[in-house]
């Protein structure tokens, strides 16, 4: 596939997810946006990145508030409890979902989650580790090449956690990956760090804000490299001889260096 034909297949699925945008077909949009996404990763396209997460991010609002508002009207205490393996059979209710030890772990999270995703299921998803010596509770997050941590107080009761606990508990995790970016790298390095977080905390505004802007420096500094580069090549032309590198003398420079010096030359 060529660049251009890339090119056309990323501005198509953007505009296929505005469209489901405008329909409030809010898991369509979500799975076309992340698919262009993925696309102008690949191929290092910083400005249509740039221009596809905000349509990402409405999506997973939108898809995070039908989970918040089921989880309010569900019978009984608002956030599920999963302490059973995940399967395919798994039935997925929409709403908040506690899930952790002993039984289950991060990678267990994430598949409910997508497994969620895959039915159209509107679901918020935290995972638990065992209570540190300190009683500090220990959430996590994964993502394939990434895994997030924090400890958070925990819920006064395991087996009825608090709905704003257990939304400042998520909102703290998408805060710690967040915190776990590395500044002193490049733009275009920045931009992988975000989006292995954004993969293993899809339901945080601030990570979603925070790539856009790293994709804009992105896209700036790959400007500043293309410009750069572009300016060594005219030096380069402007010498006479393609390719001769700065500093290095050409026959025609020696032919006046060689000139013999007469007598008025002297005076």
């Amino acid at each position: 596939m060529t660049t251009a034909s890339r090119t056309r297949r990323i501005d198509a699925l953007m505009e296929q997810a505005l469209h489901a945008l405008s329909e409030r077909r809010w898991f369509g949009a979500e799975r076309l946006a992340a698919e262009a996404l993925a696309a102008a990763r690949a191929t290092g396209d910083f400005e249509r990145m740039e221009r596809i997460l905000p349509p990402l991010l409405e999506a997973r609002r939108q898809r995070m508030q039908l989970a918040i508002d089921a989880a309010r009207s569900r019978t009984g205490h608002p956030v599920a409890v999963q302490r059973d393996p995940i399967t395919d059979r798994t039935s997925i209710e929409p709403g908040c979902w506690f899930v952790g030890a002993p039984n289950l772990v991060g990678a267990d999270a994430r598949r409910l989650r997508l497994l969620a995703l895959e039915r159209e299921i509107p679901v918020l998803v935290v995972c638990f580790e065992p209570l540190t010596q300190l009683r500090q509770l220990p959430i996590v997050a994964i993502a394939p090449g990434f895994t997030i941590r924090t400890k958070v107080d925990p819920p006064p009761s395991f087996d009825a956690p608090d709905l704003e606990w257990f939304l400042a508990t998520q909102e703290a995790l998408g805060d710690a990956a967040l915190e776990s970016m590395d500044p002193g790298i490049t733009p275009p390095r920045q931009v992988e760090q975000i989006l292995l977080r954004l993969d293993a905390v899809p339901e945080h505004e601030e990570l979603h804000a925070a790539a856009i802007e790293i994709a804009a420096e992105a896209r700036r500094f790959a400007q500043e490299e293309q410009a750069e580069r572009e300016r060594r090549a005219l030096r380069r032309a402007g010498s006479g001889i393609r390719g001769v590198p700065e500093g290095i003398e050409t026959e025609d420079d020696d032919d006046n260096n060689d000139r013999p010096v007469d007598d008025a030359d002297e005076a």
